[in-house]
């Protein structure tokens, strides 16, 4: 285990972030002292008005809480979900490496989805079966074990066995471990007291559009400043059906939608320091306006089911936006609500409109995951 203090000019004050140095995703973290430079910017520069006044963040998808601390050290309350022990553990230390921090955030072990339930999440493993030599060790090391995607958790079902093969492929040895974890929705654990909410960030290796339909009340009749959503690429007709919905609801609810580049990493020594992040923080990529779905000609409030198949129309666009940028980081769609929307009533279910989905599609079966977990 290590741990990196932030940069001072990012937030009020620097903070210690532990993580695994034997993820391969935070190789450059010791040079870019960050995690996704492009984003983390773009939340300090939108999350830092909301967070001074004790808003909220609701972190879907933690792993080692790189979101959650930078929302703490912004001042602002936070609600971590990360079923992955190993992961838990590691932000839980973050968290009291941080003198202040571990008040006002609760953590936990659940799953967001849905539809209730106990459901398996794998996530690999670098412990004695990662060994390069091929012994087994009591202690994982950067001198003993190999490097692999260890950030890439998913629950098991088609889109997240795709994303667990496609690891098996990148890191071929690497070995997966499940363990339980009961699905709550964000609706039943954010309190009708709780405060404004300046970010939503779901990161949940395809399962965002579930995760999403859990907070419908919540993005209906609350104050939710913006979003982070990770938008997965084709992986057959039920994932782009349900990236389809997922998209709509956002615009039907209000919010504006901008493509953010991917981080391309830190190549030389002037894209390395941290004031060219913080001066190239800026959303420029505007994907759609909701003002398209809800001001459009012909539009009114009466007209919901009109106004829903213009929202998929665009939703449409969007998803076809997406697959045409160069260099896109599918963690990177960011949302913003526009400020003349005022959420005063529950977004209805409009699962008839935009697409209709297969149960399973051929091009998403995924070969049997015998052998690659234990």
């Amino acid at each position: 285990m290590e741990s990196i203090h932030t940069p001072v000019i990012w937030t009020e004050s620097a903070f210690a972030f532990a993580y695994n140095p034997l993820d391969l995703e935070l190789l450059e973290l010791r040079t870019t002292l960050m995690v996704e430079p492009l984003l983390t910017v773009l939340w300090v520069k939108h999350l830092q008005p909301c967070c001074s006044k004790g808003g909220l963040v609701i972190d879907v998808g933690a792993q080692y809480g790189w979101y959650t601390l930078l929302a703490r050290a912004m001042g602002c309350k936070t609600m971590s979900f990360e079923p992955v022990s190993a992961f838990r553990d590691v932000l839980n230390l973050g968290l009291q490496l941080n003198e202040g921090f571990r008040g006002n955030a609760s953590v936990y072990p659940n799953v967001i989805f849905d539809a209730p339930g106990n459901y398996t999440v794998l996530a690999p493993v670098s412990g004695p079966a990662r060994t390069s030599s091929g012994s087994v060790t009591a202690t994982a090391t950067t001198a003993t074990h190999e490097r692999t995607l260890l950030g890439m958790a998913a629950t098991l079902g088609p889109n997240g066995m795709r994303a667990i093969f496609n690891v098996s492929k990148l890191v071929p040895g690497t070995i997966f471990q499940g363990e339980t974890a009961e699905a709550i929705a964000i609706d039943t654990v954010v309190r009708d007291d709780a405060p404004n909410v300046c970010m939503l960030k779901v990161d949940v290796a395809g399962a965002e559009p579930n995760v999403l339909r859990s907070a419908r009340r919540t993005l209906s009749f609350r104050v939710v400043d913006a979003m982070q959503l990770r938008v997965v690429p084709k992986r057959g007709h039920v994932q782009e059906c349900a990236n389809l919905r997922m998209i709509r609801d956002a615009l039907l609810l209000g919010f504006d939608l901008y493509g953010v580049p991917a981080n391309s990493g830190c190549k030389e020594d002037e894209y390395c320091d941290p004031k060219h992040w913080q001066q190239s923080g800026t959303l420029s990529t505007l994907l759609m306006s909701s003002r398209n779905v809800r001001y459009g000609r012909g539009i009114r409030k009466r007209q919901a089911l009109q106004r829903a198949r213009r929202a998929a129309q665009f939703a449409q666009r969007v998803l076809d936006k997406l697959s045409r940028m160069r260099g896109f980081d599918p963690h990177g769609v960011f949302a913003l609500r526009d400020y003349g929307y005022v959420p005063n009533e529950l977004l209805p279910d409009y699962d008839e409109i935009g697409c209709h989905p297969a149960e399973f599609d051929d091009d998403e079966l995924v070969p049997t995951m015998d052998g690659f977990y234990s």
